[in-house]
């Protein structure tokens, strides 16, 4: 199915990742984050392609919604819409059944909200620093490839 759909990625620091995953699920490792099969298909989709897909961060998104959203749909070859940058409140039902456990922030949101200026969490426990520390080269890699703008 890969070689039929253009592909892109959208990907966010671990360490705020993870600190939203244990929140809710406190014995999350580190093939709960989907790190380890997302840079599997990144690599598969670059193999297919013969080139690299576009990449978008979550933290580049909030910072420059606009410009990173041109820069994706230019890379994607689809058309900008201005529709694009604010959303009507409330559930949608393309958000599935783990609407739940993750969309509540989403569905009271209208739009894109800068990304957070608190610092960067750090992990005291070892086997979270553990699970952080695997996740750095894996979003690293894919990180070389983010789109920031147009």
């Amino acid at each position: 199915w890969l070689d039929q759909v253009q592909c892109a990625f959208l990907i966010r620091d671990p360490a705020r990742s993870l600190a939203s995953l244990w929140k809710r699920f406190p014995d999350a490792q580190l093939e709960d984050t989907g790190l380890l099969k997302q840079a599997a298909v990144f690599d598969e989709v670059c193999r297919r392609q013969g080139s690299t897909p576009p990449v978008i961060d979550s933290d580049d998104v909030r910072r420059d919604p606009e410009g990173v959203l041109r820069g994706l749909c230019g890379a994607l070859g689809v058309p900008f819409a201005q529709s694009m940058l604010s959303w009507p409140a409330g559930p949608r039902d393309s958000d599935g059944a783990w609407a739940p456990w993750w969309y509540d922030v989403v569905e009271a949101s209208t739009g894109f909200d800068p990304p957070p200026d608190t610092p960067r969490p750090s992990f005291d426990d070892p086997d979270q620093a553990a699970i952080l520390d695997a996740c750095m080269p894996l979003y690293d890699r894919l990180a070389a490839h983010r789109i920031t703008g147009p």
